[in-house]
C-alpha cells in the first residue's frame, strides 16, 4: 500500500471469457451458406435467458449493493460501462443439489473434482471494471459534474459497440451515463447471442440505411438511428436477414426484450430489475427452460482444457525438454 501498488484477487473462472467460448459459433455462422443454415447448430435459447439474467441480476447488485428490498445505507451506485463477451467469464461449477450416495465418504463420486459432468452448470460472471465509475458529489459546484464527459470514449469506428450516449458529448445536454447505458451492455450481449456471431461494431439495423456500403451499427450517432421508432426496431433488429440468418431460430419474446435493451435514447430502455422480471417471468411460463439454462454441456461451448488442473487430482509434472 505504502508503494501505491494495488492487487485485486478472484476466483479463477474454469470456462473462461465467453468470446472464446462460443468462438465456434462465430465461425460457423461467419461463413454459412444458404443450403447449410437449417443444419449449422445454434446456441441454446435457454442460455441466452439464462445469460440476460445473469447479467440483469450483476446490475442491480451494482446499482444497489442487494437483490433486497432494502436498501444499502450510504450505497453508491456503480456504472461498468464495459458489457462485452470478453468481459464475461463463465465458470463451470457443481450444481447444487441434495447430497446423495455418491457423495458419500469413500464413494467415486466423492469431492467436487469427481462429479459427474452432468452435476455441472455454468455460471456466467460479469468482469473487468476499467471504466466503471460511480457519481461524486458536486452539490457544491455542479458546473464540476463529470458525468458524462469525463468517461466518454475516444474517437474510434470501435465505439458502436457501446451505448450512444457514451461514445460523444455534444453540450452540456448530452444524456448522462448511469443504469441504462449498462443495459445497453446487455442488449449488445444478448444480439451477439442470437447471432452466433462475433461483430467487433456491435448490434445493426439490417435492412436499413447502409454506411460506406455497411449496415448501421445501432447505436451509431446518426440521424436514421436518432429518428428510429419502434415499428423499425421490429422490421430491422434480430430478423433474420440473410447477413444475419441465425437469428430466425429463435423466440419473438427474447428478441423483444433484447431489441428493448439496444433502444438507441436510455430513457426508453428497462431498468435491469425490469429486465430481469420479463426474464423470470418468461421462464415461469416455460419451466422447462430453467433446466436447460445452465447445461455446459447442452450449449457445447468451448471450454479451456484445464483438466490437469481438477481439485484433488494428481498432478503430472513434464520434465522440460532440451
Amino acid at each position: 500500500m505504502s508503494k501505491r501498488r494495488f492487487r485485486l484477487y478472484a476466483d479463477f473462472a474454469t470456462g473462461g471469457a465467453m468470446d472464446s467460448a462460443i468462438l465456434k459459433y462465430h465461425l460457423g455462422w461467419h461463413t454459412i451458406v444458404d443450403e447449410r443454415i437449417p443444419l449449422q447448430g445454434i446456441l441454446p435459447e435457454a442460455f441466452i435467458w439464462y445469460v440476460i439474467r445473469a447479467l440483469a441480476t450483476a446490475l442491480i447488485v451494482l446499482q444497489h449493493g442487494t437483490l433486497g428490498d432494502e436498501a444499502v445505507t450510504d450505497w453508491k451506485p456503480i456504472m461498468h460501462l464495459d458489457i462485452q463477451p470478453a468481459n464475461i467469464l463463465l465458470d463451470v461449477q457443481n450444481r447444487k443439489r441434495r447430497r446423495s450416495e455418491d457423495d458419500a465418504p469413500g464413494s467415486a463420486l466423492e469431492g467436487p473434482s469427481k462429479r459427474r459432468k452432468t452435476d455441472r452448470e455454468v455460471i456466467p460472471q460479469l468482469a473487468d471494471f476499467g471504466l466503471s465509475f460511480f457519481d461524486l458529489d458536486f452539490s457544491h459546484g455542479p458546473e464540476l459534474d463529470e458525468n458524462p464527459q469525463d468517461h466518454i470514449l475516444p474517437d474510434s469506428d470501435s465505439n458502436t459497440r457501446y451505448a450512444p450516449e457514451h461514445q460523444i458529448f455534444v453540450d452540456e445536454n448530452s444524456q448522462r451515463l448511469d443504469e441504462k447505458t449498462d443495459v445497453w451492455g446487455i442488449g449488445r450481449i444478448a444480439w451477439t447471442l442470437i447471432v452466433n456471431r462475433l461483430n467487433q461494431e456491435g448490434p445493426v439495423r439490417e435492412g436499413g440505411p447502409l454506411v460506406e456500403g455497411r449496415a448501421l451499427p445501432l447505436s451509431q450517432i446518426h440521424d436514421a438511428n436518432m429518428e428510429m421508432v419502434q415499428d423499425r426496431y421490429d422490421q430491422e433488429v434480430l430478423v433474420g436477414s440473410d447477413a444475419w440468418p441465425a437469428a430466425r431460430r429463435y423466440s419473438e419474446e427474447l428478441k423483444t426484450l433484447v431489441r428493448d435493451c439496444l433502444k438507441y435514447f436510455k430513457d426508453n430502455r428497462p431498468s435491469a430489475k425490469e429486465v430481469l422480471r420479463r426474464v423470470d417471468r418468461h421462464l415461469d411460463a416455460n419451466p422447462g427452460l430453467r433446466e436447460e439454462m445452465a447445461d455446459p454441456h447442452g450449449t457445447l461451448l468451448e471450454f479451456p482444457d484445464d483438466g490437469a488442473f481438477e481439485i484433488g487430482d494428481q498432478l503430472i509434472a513434464h520434465r522440460p525438454s532440451g
